[in-house]
């Protein structure tokens, strides 16, 4: 179904906890609590709204203290001309808790050519974009697993894929921006295709994180495009990011583009990092503060063709 973020009526009442209402989806009243419960969302969100701040996401534009519990996210979320954040999930978060959510998720800023304009001129998004959330402050993700889907033939597709062509903000394969947000547990489903006498047919590792950055002046991670004072913990996955912004004060990592006071603890990250805008890096591209890294291993290929290194 198209789902434009109107009533939980509109989506299907089954899918919802009772006490999701409209003014929850469309912004409404920060102040209230949502609560999704064992749910499947699938939607498709386009905002050409050039006013709008508050942010665009595939389940909650703006979501305060929110609980998803065993949510299943299949979402395309294109923010056109919007400032705000946009998410594969939710666009901007304070305070909220995801346990156990699978995403499947395109996010994107973009631009459009306003119909009164006659082509000529045209409007550009700007803002966080992130996989799961573009912005998120105090934010805790708990065992989120990435799902591939796959074909009729078992051939994996990308799982999330997040594109900022914006003027600015950070880019993220989970979140765009984050502020004291504790990641635990991240992994990548592994698909396979049986016969009818349960043999493997064939059998594909999930297919990275795909984080491309086409004009946007900020951080760019496989992960987590711009970090401050969050903690990230148990995570398993493979990201393949791009930086062609050619800013060349715009970070490009693996897992993360700008980490400040960062923890990283238990981490297996498998990355292919291209840049031509600034710092890249395998895991990270800049640290500062007392970021610290535990038990990581990773395999990396990081090419870097910007002038200034």
């Amino acid at each position: 179904f198209f789902f434009k973020q109107k009533t939980a009526y509109e989506i299907s009442t089954r899918d919802w906890s009772s006490d999701v209402c409209s003014s929850d989806l469309d912004g409404g009243d920060a102040n209230k609590k949502t609560s999704i419960t064992n749910s499947q969302v699938t939607s498709t969100v386009n905002n050409y709204s050039s006013s709008n701040s508050d942010g665009t996401g595939g389940v909650i534009g703006r979501a305060t203290s929110s609980i998803f519990t065993d949510v299943t996210v299949n979402s395309t979320v294109t923010s056109f001309a919007g400032s705000g954040a946009t998410g594969g999930v939710i666009g901007s978060d304070s305070g909220s808790v995801l346990t156990g959510t699978s995403v499947t998720a395109s996010a994107s800023n973009s631009s459009y050519y306003p119909w009164w304009c006659w082509g000529w001129c045209w409007t550009q998004a700007s803002g966080d974009v992130g996989g799961v959330i573009g912005n998120a402050t105090g934010t805790q993700l708990i065992d989120t697993k990435v799902v591939t889907p796959t074909d009729s033939n078992g051939n994996p597709s990308s799982s999330v894929v997040v594109t900022n062509g914006g003027s600015s903000g950070a880019t993220g394969g989970l979140i765009g921006t984050a502020n004291s947000v504790t990641i635990t547990g991240v992994s990548s489903s592994i698909q396979a295709n049986t016969d009818a006498n349960g043999n493997t047919i064939s059998a594909t590792s999930a297919t990275p994180i795909t984080v491309t950055n086409n004009s946007s002046s900020g951080a760019v991670g496989g992960v987590i495009g711009s970090d401050s004072g969050s903690t990230v913990t148990g995570i398993a996955t493979v990201t393949n990011v791009n930086n062609s912004s050619g800013n060349n004060y715009s970070a490009t990592g693996g897992l993360v583009g700008q980490a400040t006071s960062s923890t990283l603890d238990q981490v297996n990250i498998n990355s292919i990092v291209t840049s031509n805008a600034g710092a890249v890096g395998g895991v990270i591209a800049q640290a500062s503060g007392t970021t610290t890294l535990s038990n990581v291993t990773v395999t990396s290929t990081v090419t870097n063709s910007s002038s200034n290194s």
